[in-house]
């Protein structure tokens, strides 16, 4: 087999051709190591709270309906700050199809990291036929340095189960789904 290239042209090549310069290199380390160390605390700051309040919606606990007063169903629901900073709960809602929703409670209140607050949800089905499974986020205004925020916060997977169903099945005489 024939060389294509001489020893005498190997000895001119220069073999850090390609290849990028010291300085070069640990600028680009450096650059990445910021880029990493930027994106962690990014990531640290979101789960602390105190961007977004990290507001979860608890177990459900007590629920039931009134029939003398045409029917509402009740929700004893927690909400539990899960964040790292207090967060301040000026108000709170819900929205749902259907249904009419007052949510009553202790206003304003100051939920600590870790701590929860009980609330009580109260739907009124204004009709029956179009009442979903889904009963909808709680939605929570409150109080951030630079102003006022809403969070929607989603109802636990039990929830949306069987305990709406089965309320509004006996409240609307309808048959289980």
């Amino acid at each position: 087999m024939a060389r294509l290239v001489s020893d005498e042209v190997w000895r001119q090549l220069d073999p850090h051709v390609g290849r990028l310069r010291r300085r070069t290199t640990a600028r680009v380390w450096l650059a990445a190591a910021v880029g990493l160390c930027l994106g962690v605390g990014f990531v640290a700051v979101w789960r602390s709270g105190i961007v977004v309040p990290q507001l979860v919606w608890t177990e459900p606990g007590r629920s039931g309906w009134d029939e003398r007063l045409g029917g509402p169903i009740w929700y004893e629901v927690g909400v539990s700050n899960m964040g790292e900073v207090p967060v301040t709960v000026l108000d709170a809602g819900a929205s749902a199809q259907s249904m009419r929703v007052r949510v009553d409670g202790r206003f304003p209140v100051t939920i600590r990291p870790g701590e929860d607050v009980t609330f009580v949800l109260t739907y009124l089905i204004t009709d029956c036929t179009a009442v979903p499974l889904d009963p909808g986020p709680l939605l929570v205004r409150v109080k951030r340095p630079w102003g006022h925020q809403t969070v929607r916060i989603p109802p636990p997977d039990s929830m949306l189960s069987s305990l709406l169903r089965d309320i509004v099945d006996v409240q609307c005489g309808r048959v289980a789904r």
